[in-house]
């Protein structure tokens, strides 16, 4: 073995030697070596960390301010005889104010009563009279009417009558002239002796003139019908039996001579055909006289026409009534016109009536009256001014900081400086989005639920509208929050030692206030230190 690796062996095992030795021969700490170093450590005064329900509020300042308010005048000078309220009174509305002398008022309105009265009964009047009449001219108009029927009847009665006279004799007529050229030629037969053809001719006349008698039978039949009916004069029906009998008598003349052309002609027969001859001429005549009585027919006519024209005429008239009528329509209109202008000058009269006095529009609280017993009042001279006691409100301002935290709906507390320490509640009605006159701020109007009785217009008050809740908080009492430039800190005792630890401040309220970051509700913070600690220390906790 060289000399080398041994002096390496024994220089090792004098270094390890070397080392040990003091471990084997140190000695602990004494409790009492331990208490004198806690001692010389830096103390610091500590609190914990606290959760809690934190709110955040936005103050706001301003006036009080009514919801309505209103400066009374009378409408119609006057007189005043009697102020019925002083400053600071509550009134109700309705009530009267101010009385002023009304005596000329009070006359107008009796007239106008007076007026609408008389108006009235003059439309009744109206209305009464031309329902009378519209009854009396429909009933005109309907017997006009039923006169143009019944008139009309009796013409075309006339009219079938005359046409049937004319027929019947006309036939009475051929039937006649029949008879004469049957007795000529039988009296010439008579005279000649009778011949074969005459014979035949004979024949023909019996058939002609029974022809007739059917004929006349027949315009009888019709005649007697129609008069039954109402339908022709009597005398019609005497010509048509007229008619009948003479077809009859030429009957029996055709066939008389028949039989004296079948019997041969002595001297009577010469003389019997020539009294047939005349008796024939005679009926003739007769009835080519009837024939002139179609003059009766047609005057009988013409009457019945007359007749129809009058009636005519008649309805026309009443139909024309109608028109006049109208007219009397238009006197109720213009009496309704009359009435309507009546009750609207009464209207009038009693507005005037009511503004002689000054009543009160609103509840509200009198702040001034203006006038005293005696003096004149002229109109819209303003006589007394009222506060409503309904709809009072606060007029803020916010700073252009919180606006964007205030919503119509929101809740806010109220107080007010000649009310301290009673709260009233309220909502926030409106948020401005224009600034006001600094540039800074914006309206707001808080609606409040109490009555403005109870509060007195243009005081100033102050509103705390609740923003954001927290119902777990972590909050700090305020001289534990630090700044280091733009930062915010706090310094929490862990382990005996500072930490620093970044925090975002919040919420504040009275002394504590809320903030976030890595701490936990219990932990210590700074609240003083001695000089010369910084994080990283080992300090002692002040107890």
């Amino acid at each position: 073995m060289s000399a080398r690796p041994f002096l390496l062996a024994l220089a090792a095992v004098g270094l390890v030697g070397a080392a040990v030795y003091p471990l084997l021969t140190r000695k602990e700490p004494t409790a009492a070596a331990q208490s004198s170093a806690a001692a010389a450590l830096p103390t610091v005064r500590t609190a914990l960390i606290e959760t809690r329900p934190m709110q955040r509020t936005v103050r706001l300042t301003g006036t009080l301010k009514s919801g309505s308010q209103a400066n009374l005048s009378p409408k119609q000078g006057g007189k005043v005889v009697a102020v019925l309220v002083q400053e600071g009174q509550t009134v109700r509305r309705g009530q009267e104010l101010v009385r002023l002398d009304n005596a000329d008022a009070q006359r107008q309105a009796e007239q106008a009563r007076a007026g609408v009265a008389a108006a009235k009964a003059n439309l009744e009047k109206a209305r009464t009279g031309t329902g009378l009449r519209r009854v009396d001219v429909e009933q005109r108009v309907s017997q006009a009417q039923r006169g143009v029927e019944q008139a009309k009847l009796q013409l075309e009665k006339a009219e079938a009558g005359g046409r049937l006279q004319r027929k019947a004799t006309q036939a009475d007529v051929q039937r006649a002239q029949a008879g004469v050229d049957a007795a000529r030629s039988a009296l010439a037969k008579a005279k000649k002796g009778a011949r074969p053809e005459e014979r035949k001719q004979a024949l023909l006349g019996v058939t002609q003139a029974e022809r007739g008698v059917a004929t006349a039978r027949k315009n009888l039949d019709d005649v007697e019908f129609l008069y039954a009916k109402g339908g022709v004069p009597r005398i019609q029906l005497d010509q048509a039996r007229e008619g009948h009998q003479k077809a009859l008598d030429g009957l029996t003349q055709a066939k008389t001579q028949l039989e004296l052309l079948d019997a041969g002609a002595s001297a009577e027969d010469l003389a019997a055909a020539e009294a047939q001859v005349r008796s024939a001429e005679a009926g003739l005549a007769a009835a080519k006289a009837s024939a002139g009585r179609d003059e009766v027919d047609r005057a009988d006519i013409a009457a019945a026409q007359s007749q129809v024209r009058q009636a005519e005429d008649g309805l026309r008239s009443a139909q024309a009534s109608r028109a006049e009528l109208e007219l009397s329509s238009s006197d109720v209109q213009a009496a309704q016109a009359a009435y309507q202008q009546a009750v609207a000058a009464f209207r009038l009269a009693s507005q005037q009536l009511e503004s002689a006095g000054i009543v009160s529009p609103i509840e509200g609280v009198v702040t001034s009256v203006t006038t005293h017993v005696g003096e004149m009042a002229g109109p819209g001279m303003p006589l007394v001014t009222l506060v409503g006691t309904s709809g009072a409100y606060l007029e803020a301002a916010a700073p252009a900081s919180v606006v964007r935290d205030l919503r119509p709906g929101q809740t806010v507390t109220v107080t007010i400086d000649t009310r301290r320490g009673t709260k009233f509640t309220g909502s926030v009605r409106s948020v401005g989005t224009v600034a006001g006159p600094d540039g800074r701020s914006f309206p707001v109007r808080i609606d409040l639920s109490t009555a403005a009785g109870e509060l007195q217009p243009g005081t100033a008050a102050q509103g705390e509208v609740l923003v954001e809740s927290f119902p777990q908080a972590a909050t700090i009492p305020l001289e534990a929050l630090r700044s280091e430039g733009e930062r915010t800190l706090v310094w929490v005792v862990r382990n005996d030692r500072i930490v620093e630890v970044p925090v975002e401040s919040g919420v504040q309220e009275r002394s504590r206030m809320m903030i976030r970051g890595d701490v936990r509700a219990g932990e210590q913070v700074v609240l003083t230190t001695t000089p010369g600690v910084h994080p990283g220390d080992q300090v002692r906790v002040e107890r």
